[in-house]
């Protein structure tokens, strides 16, 4: 068995978290269409004097008649351990691990922000975000061509 101060440290560390922003609006009288639309976007923001990124991940979830807006932005620094030299291993890490790492503040502020009385919380199901973010980036590749 290693010591426990022999232990290597994570490859990825996320050093900070804090939910930027969290608003839920009912836009109508009642809300009559359940069936949920769910949008995500990632942005990643390297910092210049250090090893550190900030990523931000926004989720935005309405219907179809547009009865309701949830939108909650949550942001973590990561930092890539030193030992991973090659750029795009880092950034992999970065785009797909710290989003995985944060989405699940993101659902759990989604069903708090949504307990009011009048409407029935959202539970969002757990998913690979990382994959839909892909989806979503190829999708939107192929349409630029």
């Amino acid at each position: 068995m290693t010591p426990v101060n022999e232990v290597s440290s994570a490859v990825l560390e996320m050093k900070s978290m804090r939910i930027k922003r969290c608003s839920f609006e009912i836009k109508a009288e009642s809300v009559t269409d359940t069936e949920l639309q769910l949008t995500v976007n990632r942005e990643i923001f390297d910092s210049t004097d250090s090893s550190d990124s900030l990523v931000s991940l926004t989720a935005t979830i309405t219907n179809k008649l547009s009865e309701f807006e949830v939108i909650v932005v949550c942001e973590g620094i990561f930092s890539v351990n030193a030992a991973v030299e090659e750029a795009s291993v880092r950034s992999a890490l970065i785009k797909k691990n710290a989003v995985a790492i944060l989405f699940p503040y993101i659902r759990s502020q989604i069903t708090l922000l949504t307990t009011v009385p009048g409407f029935s919380p959202i539970v969002l199901p757990v998913i690979n975000i990382s994959a839909v973010l892909e989806k979503i980036e190829k999708d939107q590749k192929l349409e630029d061509k």
